[in-house]
């Protein structure tokens, strides 16, 4: 038990400062090189930057907003909350 617990320690520690992939649908996860953004990371980078030049665009009027961008009001809401934007 205590050799487990020394190397699941020894383990962590050597992969400190690498990320790692979600593990979803996956049985392992996978190491990901440095600077590498997943899909998901890409989405959410490009819906945050688009969402925050609507807002500009429209003088941040969430209805106009949400419909150039032919998404609900109450979505645009919840991602604004979820970018923190604003």
């Amino acid at each position: 038990m205590k050799d487990n617990l020394e190397t699941d320690i020894r383990r962590s520690r050597s992969q400190e400062g690498v990320r790692m992939a979600s593990t979803k649908g996956r049985k392992r996860p996978v190491k990901l090189p440095e600077g590498y953004e997943t899909l998901q990371e890409v989405i959410d980078r490009v819906e945050n930057e688009h969402i925050r030049r609507t807002l500009e665009l429209t003088n941040w009027n969430l209805q106009k907003t949400s419909r150039v961008l032919d998404i609900a009001r109450n979505t645009l809401k919840a991602k604004i909350k979820k970018y923190e934007i604003g």
